[in-house]
């Protein structure tokens, strides 16, 4: 690896806060160049499996055929599918909430509560719960992108630690659902746009938990 580990917490940090954002506010006016092949094209994760190269493809795809029309409506057409397949009206499309596919259909279920005691754990609170339940999948990627920030703050052994919880945290609680988000996406989603998005963030995770599981592997020797 050519990067710091430092380099590494770093843009993990800003990655799954950009990506939180997606999922929390949809694509903004402000964010043209996300509706631009240009910006998947030199998306900072190369392809490390399948999923991350199958949905930068579907995304370089889908914004080429955006392209041929004005910028502020193709952001139009990303926003009407955000707001179908993730907001409603009614029961959305593809809700993007935890305890919706782990139980039975539940929204604000035992995996709410779980988030939000760990939240409670690290003395964080979620400002949006009059909005979002904690297990949102906007909420569970800021904790990530917080969590990363931690990481240049502790010393090597609580990092290994981190790195463990970390790992379990996208294995119990993100990887369990997120294959089923990305069928319903497929589904559903009649630009496409955000498929593609799932199916990035499926490989990312992935991907992500080799990255942490390779830093614990080489920091073994501190837990000793």
């Amino acid at each position: 690896m050519t990067q710091s580990w430092t380099e590494v917490w770093y843009f993990r940090e800003a990655l799954y806060n950009s990506i939180a954002t997606w999922f929390l506010e949809g694509v903004t006016a402000d964010r043209k160049d996300l509706v631009t092949q240009q910006y998947w094209h030199q998306f900072p994760v190369g392809s490390a499996n399948s999923h991350i190269q199958s949905g930068l493809e579907h995304l370089i795809e889908t914004t080429g055929i955006l392209e041929k029309q004005d910028a502020d409506q193709a952001i139009e057409q990303v926003m009407t599918e955000y707001t179908t397949l993730f907001l409603g009206p009614g029961i959305p499309k593809a809700p993007i909430v935890e305890s919706f596919y782990l139980e039975d259909q539940l929204f604000f279920g035992p995996s709410t509560v779980a988030m939000r005691q760990l939240l409670s754990k690290y003395g964080l609170e979620s400002k949006m719960k009059d909005r979002h339940p904690e297990d949102h999948l906007g909420i569970e990627l800021l904790f990530l992108s917080y969590q990363s920030q931690a990481f240049t703050t502790l010393d090597e052994k609580e990092c290994v630690n981190l790195a463990q919880e970390q790992i379990a945290f996208i294995t119990d609680h993100l990887l369990t659902w997120i294959p089923n988000l990305h069928s319903k996406t497929v589904e559903h989603g009649d630009v496409g746009f955000y498929s593609g998005i799932v199916e990035l963030l499926w490989g990312i995770l992935l991907w992500d938990t080799e990255l942490l599981q390779e830093y614990s592997d080489s920091h073994e020797h501190i837990t000793r």
